[in-house]
């Protein structure tokens, strides 16, 4: 994400005039190796971590039982899709002028054809990404903090009059239709918790 915000900024300022280059004024030169370490870096790692995710699932016992071929035709989706983004990189486009020009054209809603066939072929494998991403499991890494990493973590302080504080209040006053060996029926979840109701077989 980081390597396309940084991809955008560059063909912002060659739009306006100003060359993306490693001989360019510092701020501007600056903006230049971060591209070429975030995207480089991007690759390697994408690479490297989808590959070992398939050795993994390939392998490994657990990870083999619970794996689908959906979770390998996700992975063979990455391992191109960064596989062919790192040998773009490598062979046709070192400092990724080929694709700045075309974030280029894109933003002016006029992109031209990649002379770069490694190129063509990473810049097709991300689009096709991107259709597909919303409509499989992988798109669990948006709602993951929403609905894991925000719950678990979340140990903000409650104080007094706050509307996290009163939430649970109400909560614990909810009664509980049902029964079992350590829940009363009739009780409220605070008597529940506190102590406040006989368990099965005690008396009051």
């Amino acid at each position: 994400m980081s390597w396309l915000v940084l991809l955008t900024v560059g063909a912002m300022l060659e739009l306006n005039g100003i060359q993306v280059a490693s001989t360019a004024a510092t701020p501007v030169m600056l903006l230049y190796y971060l591209t070429l370490f975030t995207g480089i870096g991007s690759f390697v790692a994408g690479l490297y971590g989808s590959l070992v995710l398939l050795w993994l699932r390939t392998f490994d016992a657990d990870l083999r039982f619970i794996s689908d071929y959906v979770s390998f035709l996700n992975l063979a989706l990455l391992i191109c899709l960064f596989g062919t983004g790192l040998a773009a990189w490598g062979l046709a486009d070192s400092s990724f002028a080929i694709i700045r020009q075309h974030v280029s054209g894109v933003l002016l809603l006029n992109p031209s054809a990649i002379p770069s066939p490694l190129s063509a072929a990473s810049v097709l494998l991300f689009c096709l990404f991107l259709i597909y991403l919303p409509f499989s499991r992988m798109m669990h890494f948006v709602g993951k903090y929403f609905f894991y990493h925000n719950i678990m973590w979340d140990d903000e302080m409650m104080k007094g009059n706050r509307q996290m504080e009163n939430d649970i209040a109400a909560y614990l006053d909810y009664r509980p239709t049902w029964s079992a060996p350590h829940i009363r029926k009739g009780g409220s979840w605070g008597e529940q918790a506190g102590g406040g109701l006989p368990q099965e077989g005690e008396q009051k």
